[in-house]
């Protein structure tokens, strides 16, 4: 989930060293991208479109997807080579071909934004707005400040740790820290949204602060110290971005995918490392001798989906139209992977999450004519095997080598399930448009 949450901005970043980022309401200037002014405003609206689409973590894939429909309904080529970063884009019209090198823009992650920015695409190939006009209004949109604040982002880390502590069956104790560190977690975040060098470090510096908070609470009260510290880190694990890596592998985009991969592996490292960190510095500290806190009533598991579902819609800044469709996809998630796990096992549970997540969302675009993705990641986050992947790394740097592989393995497995889960549904019932 690292690229998703780990980087969220409370304003954009410029691209330009020292402009500031328009306030609310205030009209952004049009911008064409540093060194394409020979650009006219068609192709200089597809760079940006695509800029902007890689920066809210829009697969390759479907950025390609959206940049042809562009040239489409505007009448010149484009071919799109991008990674998570940044693209090459060639353009061409009337015979005349350019080659252009754009970075993704620095800017939080927002699905209201994106379900925006969609429209203007569609107004585009609806001829109903000219590339000037749109290039202008995507800068407005990603110049404006969110409806969602620090204290909204706050209220989604912790319900995001209080969640997946009562997924855990976690007692009441571990509950009520997890959502506590969950808050610390996110204030974190939001620091790191102001300095590069902490958004670095922050898997780090985060996994080091919770394994330590985590050890003086198993000082002072009876825990469960791996409830605590996964629920209260599980907002940063980067399970999306190793599932999204493993369907961009699969849609033949190696690059980005093994990008996306390798991104989603350091994280573990840094993670990994610091939980360690944190525990190494801690060894001395005795442990509380008690009972450990009950765990809820079964009944209470309900709630897990309507908190999941407020976590995601707080950080993900999701617009309130779409909130009932983010729960119906995290309850469909959870409903499916609860109801078939068990009896087919975790690996075709995850298929089938994915599946029905993934023809949700289409049917999401059908019904509404918005970015499936508002709608498939909050469902498709629930699923990933992130935890699983900490566990690993947690297991290599304790020098357990086997269980490290099996727990790889076992990721690995539910990442691909979940990836053949989307494409079969993409094949069975394809969305009506890209995003």
């Amino acid at each position: 989930m690292y690229s998703w949450f780990s980087q969220a901005r409370g304003v954009m970043r410029s691209l330009q060293k020292g402009r500031r980022a328009p306030g609310k309401g205030e009209p952004a200037a049009r911008s064409i991208p540093i060194g394409h002014a020979d650009l006219d405003d068609g192709l200089a609206f597809a760079l940006r479109l695509v800029q902007v689409l890689l920066a809210h973590g829009v697969p390759v894939h479907r950025v390609q997807e959206a940049a042809s429909r562009a040239a489409i309904a505007l009448g010149f080529e484009i071919v799109v080579f991008a990674v998570p970063t940044g693209a090459f884009i060639t353009l061409g019209r009337d015979g005349e071909f350019r080659t252009r090198v754009v970075p993704s823009l620095p800017v939080d992650i927002d699905l209201e934004r994106l379900a925006a920015i969609h429209t203007v695409l569609k107004r585009v190939e609806h001829q109903s707005l000219d590339p000037a006009a749109a290039i202008l209004r995507i800068d407005t949109l990603i110049g404006t400040r969110s409806r969602y604040g620090a204290l909204s982002t706050l209220f989604g880390f912790g319900m995001a740790s209080l969640s997946f502590s009562m997924l855990l069956r976690g007692g009441w104790v571990e509950m009520c820290l997890g959502g506590g560190f969950g808050l610390f977690v996110g204030s974190l975040t939001l620091l790191a949204a102001r300095s590069d060098v902490i958004a670095r470090l922050l898997p780090a510096i985060a996994a080091l602060a919770i394994s330590t908070m985590t050890a003086i609470a198993g000082a002072l009260i009876t825990v469960r110290p791996e409830i605590l510290l996964l629920s209260a880190l599980v907002i940063l694990l980067p399970g999306l971005s190793l599932t999204d890596g493993v369907i961009e592998l699969a849609t033949g985009n190696l690059l980005s995918g093994t990008a996306r991969i390798m991104g989603a592996t350091v994280t573990f490292l840094q993670m990994g490392f610091g939980a360690l960190l944190g525990q190494r510095l801690a060894v001395e500290m005795p442990q509380a001798a008690g009972l450990l806190s009950t765990p809820p009533a079964e009944a209470w598991g309900l709630l897990v989906p309507i908190l999941a579902s407020l976590a995601f819609v707080c950080v993900l800044k999701i617009g309130p139209k779409d909130v009932p469709w983010v729960f119906i996809a995290v309850f469909t998630a959870i409903g499916t992977v609860r109801t078939l796990g068990p009896t087919l096992g975790p690996e075709i549970g995850a298929l089938l999450g994915g599946f029905t997540v993934a023809l949700l969302s289409h049917f999401y675009v059908r019904k509404v004519d918005r970015p499936a993705v508002v709608v498939s990641i909050p469902g498709i986050l629930i699923l990933v095997p992130g935890t699983m992947g900490f566990l690993t790394l947690s297991s290599l740097l304790e020098s357990d080598v086997v269980g490290a592989v099996n727990t790889a393995f076992s990721m690995l497995m539910v990442a691909m399930a979940i990836a053949t889960g989307v494409l079969v549904a993409t094949l069975a019932y394809p969305p009506r448009r890209a995003l």
